[in-house]
């Protein structure tokens, strides 16, 4: 359980202002640079003092403003890795284990620390120099001197360099085994989506220092809720929109969509309960399930910008809209200045 209530001012201008309760075995802790996700783990652990609040982890009071109380991080049941690399130089694998582990007797230490070695898969780099290693290996071996001083709690900052696939598959490994193996409570930080909706059993989005969305990261995508989850998942176009009909039997409704530049548009769009003709509101529609092609038929929209992804190609148009077509649609119509879209009711959403 995680029960924080907190304000915190960074050193370098970022703050806090979050309350958040937990019970989830682990947690993707997420949002743009400055948004305050690095304070929050340093308040967790214990690096930061807020400046007023409460934080209660696994049952026991760690800090509490009020009352006075600031539990050292030495004794919370907290590991940090931090974004910065934090294996010590010319200190091998098997080092770093040996020093975290909190085991008596030279027999017993080199029990534990050789097991961990093994379910980690580091047996082979064990003699390694540990800061001379792939990032995706140096990782895993922080997570393992992490698990080997036995914490209730493990906080992962996203590294420095960011995350590529092998890291990504490296944080997965590390929250499984955190999780699973040991049965530890994991708190892991990533400033995009590209970690996956699905790395942890819930998503803690932080937008200014305030919490804009908790839960599972799963129905993001088919109900982003508010902005900040839009631009955080870039999936999405946002669009003004004035609800010309409404049918509550049929569940539908009829929107003139009013984009910054060109012409208004009409589309289908799911009945929104508790609105009536002529609101004015803001919806999100998702685009990888607009449906775009170089003729047939469709919304008349000319082509912006066009990103290339190994698979698929993503299509920015001028009316603010944007799709994703396999390469297979795009090759034919690859010199086409305008396309035709179509938005399928179930790629809108309202936004709150």
């Amino acid at each position: 359980m995680i029960d924080i209530r907190i304000r915190c001012r960074g050193p370098q201008g970022d703050a806090l202002d979050a309350e958040w309760r937990s019970e989830a075995k682990s947690t993707l802790l997420t949002g743009r640079a400055g948004a305050g996700k690095t304070l929050l783990l340093r308040a967790l652990c214990g690096l930061a003092r807020p400046d007023e609040g409460r934080i209660a982890l696994a049952g026991q009071v760690v800090f509490d403003g009020p009352a006075g109380v600031n539990v050292s991080p030495a004794r919370r049941g907290v590991a940090f890795i931090p974004s910065e690399p934090s294996l010590a130089a010319r200190l091998s694998v098997r080092d770093h284990l040996t020093l975290a582990c909190r085991a008596s007797g030279r027999v017993e230490r080199s029990r534990q620390v050789e097991a961990l070695l093994d379910e980690a898969g580091l047996i082979e780099h064990a003699a390694h120099d540990a800061a001379q290693l792939p990032p995706g290996l140096q990782l895993r071996t922080a997570a393992a001197r992490a698990l080997i001083a036995q914490p209730k709690l493990l906080l992962i900052d996203e590294p420095v360099r960011g995350l590529d696939a092998n890291l990504i598959d490296e944080l997965r490994g590390a929250i499984d085994a955190a999780v699973n193996g040991h049965g530890v409570r994991v708190v892991v930080c990533a400033r995009g989506s590209e970690a996956g909706l699905d790395l942890a059993q819930e998503v803690l989005l932080l937008e200014d220092g305030r919490i804009a969305r908790q839960g599972s990261g799963a129905e993001w995508l088919d109900d982003p809720g508010n902005e900040a989850t839009v631009r955080w998942l870039d999936r999405h176009a946002i669009v003004e929109a004035e609800i010309l009909a409404l049918d509550p039997g049929r569940r539908s409704s009829r929107l003139l969509c009013q984009p910054e530049s060109e012409q208004p548009f009409e589309a289908a769009a799911p009945y929104f309960p508790g609105l009536l003709k002529g609101a004015r509101i803001r919806v999100a529609i998702r685009r990888d399930r607009v449906q775009a092609s170089g003729r047939g038929p469709g919304l008349p929209c000319t082509l912006n910008e066009v990103r290339e992804a190994p698979v698929s190609i993503r299509l920015r148009f001028t009316n603010g809209l944007a799709a994703d077509v396999t390469r297979r649609e795009w090759e034919p119509f690859r010199h086409n200045k305008v396309w035709n879209v179509e938005i399928p009711p179930e790629a809108v959403r309202l936004l709150r």
